[in-house]
């Protein structure tokens, strides 16, 4: 009867300290509540961020890569 008590009380006592080691993980998937949040200047970023974009594009090359070329 003895051991029953004691393993019911190192049971009771590791309870408490698993629950707040499988709660840290979830605590980094949620935003909290005091993130800060997007202002006016993302609104003015994005234009440009769309002409660096182009402007990369139309300097791709026209003809399509052939990784098998040298091999036939």
């Amino acid at each position: 009867m003895k051991t029953f008590i004691t393993a019911l009380m190192i049971a009771l006592a590791t309870v408490p300290g698993l629950l707040v080691l499988m709660a840290a993980p979830v605590n980094a998937q949620f935003k909290s509540v005091g993130s800060p949040s997007k202002g006016k200047d993302e609104g003015t970023k994005k234009p440009q961020d769309d002409g660096q974009y182009k402007s990369a594009i139309e300097r791709l090359p026209d003809k399509k890569f052939d990784p098998w070329a040298n091999m036939r």
